[in-house]
């Protein structure tokens, strides 16, 4: 044995506990993590192509209407509604109501604080660039969205430019890239 090393005996002797202890441990982590109950467990789902049956899926798809899915998109997006505002509260009660009669079991609703500000429509938000003297607009965003519909009453549409942002005059530099 000499006076300034680990001999081989000893060498062994730690390589051997090291795998031990990693055995050991990865046992003890096995063994120890809960069972789910049966209950809990998720039944034996395989896919359809597994079964050779695509009846299921055929089915389920046979009892998609098209006009009720049409007809829930437009009375859901018919008019806006703005995160946290009483539109949106009468969305989400309607959803609610919808899912719960159509059989789900367990339908939450989940309250939260709306950190945004609102657009304000008497001064609605707008991005101009102006010419090196800074007195003609050279391009003005549009203060609202164009009537695409006809159908679309200007009142209830939502300014479109940054209108989460507060208002104010914000002069920037512009810069270009080129390659």
């Amino acid at each position: 044995m000499s006076s300034h090393g680990i001999n081989k005996q000893n060498c062994l002797f730690i390589c051997f506990g090291c795998i031990l202890s990693i055995v050991i441990g990865f046992l003890i982590g096995w063994f120890s993590k809960p069972v789910p109950s049966p209950e809990k467990r998720l039944p034996n789902i395989t896919p359809f192509e597994k079964h050779n049956d695509l009846n299921d899926a055929a089915k389920i798809i046979e009892q998609i209407d098209k006009e009720n899915i049409k007809r829930n998109l437009r009375n859901y997006t018919y008019k806006p509604r703005l995160t946290g505002t009483e539109n949106e509260k009468d969305l989400v009660d309607e959803l609610y109501n919808t899912w719960k009669e159509n059989g789900l079991h367990k339908v939450i609703r989940t309250p939260y604080k709306v950190l945004l500000s609102y657009p304000n429509t008497s001064m609605p938000n707008k991005v101009q660039i102006l010419d090196k003297s800074g007195t003609s607009p050279l391009f003005t965003s549009q203060p609202y969205e164009k009537n695409l519909l006809g159908e679309d009453s200007s009142l209830k549409l939502v300014p479109p430019y940054n209108s989460f942002s507060p208002s104010g005059v914000r002069e920037v530099r512009p810069y270009t890239f080129q390659k």
